[in-house]
C-alpha cells in the first residue's frame, strides 16, 4: 500500500497524515472508552462555562491549540498530553514504517520483502495503538476496558491466521553471506513439530479459545473453590441471561450474549481454518498459544498474589491485556515482556510522577512499555533469550516457571505475615 507510492516524500506525507489521524483516534478512545468521560475532549459535550465546540477543534494537533481557551476551566496543561500523543504518531509512524521495511526486527541484517515489511508494520502499528489507549486509560482510571483487549485479541488471531509471515522473525545463520530469516514458531528455538497441523492441534486451539471466552464471561467467582461454589458460579453465569431493568445487569447480559455468539463463531471458523488453510495453521496455533500462555501466566500471578496478600494484587484487565499482546507477538515474547515489565515500570513511574506527582500506578502501562521495548529491540533480545532462556527446552522451562510461581507466592505470604506481625506489635493492648 504505502510502498506502492514511488516518491519517498509522498510516503512520508501519507504516513504522517495517517499518524496524526491515528493519534486523534487514540485520544478519542482514551476519553470515550473508559468508565469516566472527560468534558475537555473535542468530541464531548463542553463543560459549563466553556465555549461550543468548533469544527477545527477536531483537527489533529491544531485543534488542541485552539482548545487552550478552556485553560481557566480545566487547568493550564490539560491540552499538552493529547497534543503530544498526536505529535508522536505524526512523527513516529513514518519512522516506524522505515524501521520495519529496512529490517529493524532483524537488526537491519536483511531487508525483508516490501510486502512482508508492510505486514509487520500494519500489524504492529495496530498493537502499539491499542497499547497506547490501554496505557492512558489505565493511568487515568486504573482500568483496562474489555472493548480494547477483546477486539485486539481477535485482531491478533485473525492477522496470524491470514498472514503466516506476520510472526516475529528469528535470524538463522546470521553470520553467513546470505543470512536466513525464519518466522518464530510456538516451538522456537526448538525444531518445529507437525502435530499442531492435525486434528489434535485444532482441538487444542479450540480449547484455548474456549477457555479465553470462559475467562471473559460475566460470572461471580467465589472466594473458596469446592463443589457447591462451582455450582454457584455456574448459576451466576445463567443469571445474567435473565432480563432485569438494572443498567449493570443489562451490560452483563449484552456481554454474555456477545461472548456466547463469539464462541459459536470461533467453534465454526477455527476448524474451517485448519481444513482449508493448512499453510496458516502453524501461525494461527502460535497466536492461540500466545493468548493462552500470556493470559494464564498473569492470571496465576493475580490469583497467587491476591490470596497471599489478602487483597487484589493485579486487575483482570492486565490478564486480558497480556492475552492480547500474546496473540500478536507469541508466547515467547510475552514471557520476556512480563519479565522486563518491572524494569519498564521504573521509567513509567518516574515519568508519571514527574508530570502528575502521582506515585501510584497500575501494572498495565508497565506491560505496554515493556512490549514496545521488546518489539523495538527484538533483534538483540531474541538471540540472547533463545540461547539462554529457551534453550533449556519447554518442559524444563515450565518446571522453572512453576517453581518461580511457588517461590513468588511464598514470598508474598512472608510479606503479609511480617506486616500482620508488625501491626499486632504496634497495636496497643
Amino acid at each position: 500500500m504505502i510502498s506502492n507510492l514511488s516518491n519517498p516524500l509522498l510516503q512520508i506525507v501519507a504516513l504522517a497524515t495517517i499518524g496524526a489521524l491515528v493519534g486523534s483516534l487514540i485520544n478519542w478512545a482514551i476519553y470515550r472508552w473508559g468508565y469516566q468521560t472527560w468534558s475537555f475532549s473535542p468530541w464531548s459535550r463542553p463543560a459549563p462555562g466553556s465555549q461550543a465546540r468548533k469544527l477545527w477543534d477536531r483537527i489533529p494537533i491544531i485543534g488542541w491549540i485552539g482548545l487552550r481557551r478552556d485553560t481557566p476551566i480545566h487547568g493550564s496543561i490539560f491540552w499538552i498530553r493529547p497534543m503530544a500523543i498526536e505529535l508522536v504518531w505524526l512523527v513516529g509512524l513514518p519512522c516506524f514504517f522505515y524501521w520495519e521495511i529496512q529490517g529493524g526486527l532483524v537488526g537491519f541484517t536483511v531487508r525483508p520483502d516490501l510486502k512482508l515489511g508492510e505486514i509487520w508494520f500494519w500489524g504492529h502499528s495496530i498493537l502499539v495503538a491499542l497499547m497506547f489507549i490501554a496505557t492512558f486509560i489505565d493511568l487515568d482510571q486504573r482500568l483496562i476496558p474489555d472493548r480494547i483487549t477483546i477486539p485486539g485479541t481477535l485482531i491478533g488471531i485473525v492477522i496470524a491466521g491470514l498472514f503466516p509471515s506476520f510472526r516475529l522473525p528469528e535470524l538463522v545463520n546470521g553470520l553467513q553471506t546470505q543470512p536466513l530469516v525464519e518466522n518464530l514458531s510456538f516451538m522456537s528455538p526448538d525444531t518445529v513439530s507437525s502435530w499442531q497441523n492435525t486434528t489434535v492441534g485444532c482441538f487444542v486451539g479450540v480449547c484455548i479459545f474456549t477457555i479465553w471466552i470462559f475467562a471473559l464471561y460475566p460470572k461471580i467467582i467465589p472466594s473458596r473453590l469446592h463443589p457447591s461454589s462451582l455450582c454457584f458460579m455456574w448459576a451466576s453465569m445463567r443469571r445474567f441471561w435473565k432480563y432485569k431493568s438494572l443498567k449493570m445487569h443489562q451490560h452483563f447480559r449484552r456481554q454474555a450474549m456477545f461472548l456466547t455468539g463469539l464462541w459459536g463463531v470461533g467453534l465454526i471458523l477455527l476448524p474451517l481454518a485448519w481444513q482449508y488453510l493448512p499453510g496458516n495453521t502453524e501461525s494461527l496455533f502460535g497466536s492461540l498459544v500466545g493468548v493462552g500462555f500470556a493470559g494464564l501466566l498473569v492470571w496465576l500471578i493475580r490469583i497467587l498474589g491476591s490470596h497471599a496478600l489478602g487483597q487484589e494484587a493485579m486487575g483482570f484487565g492486565d490478564v486480558t491485556l497480556m492475552a492480547m499482546i500474546g496473540a500478536f507477538l507469541g508466547w515467547q515474547a510475552a514471557l520476556l515482556i512480563f519479565a522486563f515489565a518491572p524494569f519498564a515500570g521504573l521509567i513509567v513511574t518516574f515519568a508519571n510522577f514527574l508530570f502528575t506527582r502521582d506515585n501510584e500506578l497500575a501494572f498495565g502501562p508497565y506491560l505496554c512499555v515493556s512490549a514496545l521495548g521488546v518489539l523495538l529491540f527484538w533483534s538483540n533480545v531474541w538471540p540472547w533469550a533463545a540461547n539462554g532462556i529457551f534453550a533449556v527446552g519447554p518442559m524444563l522451562l515450565i518446571g522453572v516457571l512453576s517453581i518461580a510461581l511457588i517461590l513468588f507466592a511464598a514470598m508474598l505470604c512472608a510479606i503479609r505475615w511480617s506486616k500482620d506481625r508488625a501491626f499486632e506489635n504496634a497495636t496497643p493492648d
